[in-house]
């Protein structure tokens, strides 16, 4: 019986949750080599190094390779028939007195050599020594198993010149501190700085920002993980002029199976971002801009992002929106992200970061909670 409308539309409901919705990388059963990560010591970092760092990257490299002289030798094939088509096509011509050979050549071979110098100036670019984007990321007891996930996602980047500032804000756990040294031993483009002691997110994203090199600093949390061409995407974005930029995200389930509620953010509105802390990950910042702004401040830590980017934004106007879903943000029981319970008082905090946001514009106006989560409204003041 053909299904119709209603029938399969019951169908589609009854499905099971995992074959309507996006997977991510890993399944439920991590394959041998995460297996062997998870049981890491201090002793075995370089086996770290060597299965996830060098034996990720060379099947990258030659997965691109492959697919980069597949393509490469096709558009050369297509061009030596085009150039030998035109060839024949003007000897034609040429002996019936009706086309000049020697211009058909003479185009060609200029176009060859605006093709080689094209090809030249995208692989100076690309070999750029100097980073243009520089990821900044506190640890604090990180889950070693999420944190192979992080580490995963920005060495599968689909470009190289990037840096990593990484802050361990004093872990007690060693193996994390071990993973971490081991990094930055094997990956130059990977800079870490172990605290011994825990002075909170926003000390330990400063130290971050201070360590960076990059034109641009963009923020990563421990446990999340970006796009593959995250940071392609936003550097692009910023080349247009603009300061800053921030991308639509969604959430890594429990089970870290699925993607699940996606956030699709409205375009910059400096009125709309007083009300609602939209703005989130991916956000990417000019880095001077980021420094004359005065960083992270700590007596806003659980809403210091926000608290920055209201500051931020009292710097520039030339912020853009990138739509398209580059930052996956995981669902962890006990943050901000996953647990309700764990949004007590971040409405408070966000009221009073609003506040001192309108006093330092000179707007008689102030902050109070509104209807919802982490809403807030605006109030003219009147004397």
């Amino acid at each position: 019986e053909p299904d119709t409308p209603t029938t399969a539309k019951k169908k589609l409901l009854t499905k099971p949750l995992e074959e309507v919705t996006q997977k991510s990388k890993f399944p439920t059963n991590p394959p041998k080599q995460k297996q062997e990560l998870l049981g890491l010591s201090g002793v075995t970092v370089d086996k770290f190094w060597e299965i996830i760092l060098v034996e990720g990257r060379r099947k990258e490299e030659e997965g691109r390779r492959d697919f980069s002289d597949i393509e490469a030798r096709r558009k050369k094939e297509e061009g030596r028939r085009d150039f030998s088509e035109s060839l024949r096509e003007g000897r034609r011509k040429k002996e019936e007195g009706r086309g000049d050979f020697s211009d058909i050549e003479g185009r060609s071979k200029k176009e060859e050599g605006k093709r080689d110098f094209s090809e030249s100036l995208i692989e100076v670019r690309r070999d750029d020594s100097k980073p243009s984007i520089s990821i900044l990321t506190p640890t604090w007891n990180s889950s070693l198993d999420w944190f192979v996930e992080t580490v995963l996602s920005v060495l599968n980047q689909s470009i190289s010149n990037w840096e990593w500032c990484i802050v361990d804000d004093g872990s007690k756990q060693p193996e994390i501190r071990n993973v971490l040294a081991g990094l930055a031993e094997k990956e130059p483009r990977i800079k870490v700085l172990l605290s011994e002691d825990n002075g909170g997110i926003s000390a330990a994203t400063n130290k971050a920002l201070n360590m960076a090199t990059g034109e641009y600093i963009c923020l990563l949390d421990h446990d999340d993980t970006l796009a593959p061409t995250a940071l392609e995407d936003s550097l692009n974005k910023l080349a247009e002029g603009f300061d800053v930029v921030y991308s639509d995200e969604d959430k890594i389930d429990f089970s870290g199976l699925n993607y699940i509620v996606p956030f699709f953010k409205p375009d910059w509105s400096p009125e709309y971002f007083c009300g609602v802390m939209y703005v989130g990950h991916l956000l990417c910042v000019r880095r001077e801009l980021a420094l004359t702004a005065g960083g992270f401040k700590s007596e806003f830590d659980g809403v210091q992002d926000y608290e920055f980017m209201l500051r931020v934004s009292e710097q520039t106007n030339k912020i853009a929106h990138i739509s398209r879903h580059l930052y996956h943000w995981r669902q962890v029981k006990g943050s901000i992200s996953g647990d309700a319970d764990a949004k007590a008082g971040i409405e408070v905090v966000q009221q009073a970061a609003v506040n001192s946001h309108l006093q330092r514009i000179g707007l008689a106006a102030k902050a109070e909670p509104g209807l919802g989560k982490q809403r807030i409204n605006i109030y003219p003041m009147f004397t």
